[in-house]
């Protein structure tokens, strides 16, 4: 299996879990990202009115490639918006894809992202790994949504959810 990740990340936590999951798989690091700064207007309305906003990535010949990883963050229970133009382009052209987040998880899982990402790109993810920060924090923590997007993990954190997800490919 030739693997490409694909990665886009707000905090910088994602992106530390796709740089080492790459890294650990040998594969193709592709990071996706964007001209504008994103502010929480632009994510709502994104989301709201199901827009793909304009990004740049890096292209590859796709067909060197058997699986596409894409780790980026959840958005109110849907893989962030940046991340639709290039699961739009690479998953029907790579054919096996998963998706792997590390998302707030104050209000739980992200029951529904499976069928979001089924809707996007007409496949089930042969992987779909919900990584929650809530997780991770130590016991007694408050855990509410301004917590966990404050929240930035520690190397020691990247490698153990960077070890589960690619334990999880095997």
């Amino acid at each position: 299996m030739k693997p490409i990740v694909i990665s886009y990340s707000l905090t910088g936590n994602n992106a530390a879990l796709a740089k080492r999951i790459a890294s650990k798989l040998q594969a193709d690091l592709v990071v996706v990202a964007e001209p504008k700064r994103r502010t929480m207007g632009t994510t709502i309305a994104d989301l709201l009115l199901n827009r793909s906003p304009k990004v740049r990535f890096a292209l590859y010949d796709e067909s060197q490639y058997d699986f596409a990883l894409f780790v980026g963050p959840v958005w109110i229970g849907h893989p962030a918006t940046p991340l639709r133009r290039p699961l739009k382009k690479l998953v029907p052209a790579i054919g096996s894809y998963g998706f792997a987040t590390i998302s707030g998880g104050a209000d739980g899982p992200n029951a529904k992202l499976g069928m979001y990402l089924r809707k996007l790109v007409n496949r089930d993810p042969a992987l779909l790994l919900d990584l929650s920060i809530a997780k991770l924090l130590p016991p007694g923590s408050e855990i509410s949504r301004e917590v966990t997007s404050a929240y930035r993990i520690t190397d020691a954190e990247v490698e153990q959810l960077a070890q589960q997800v690619v334990e999880t490919l095997k």
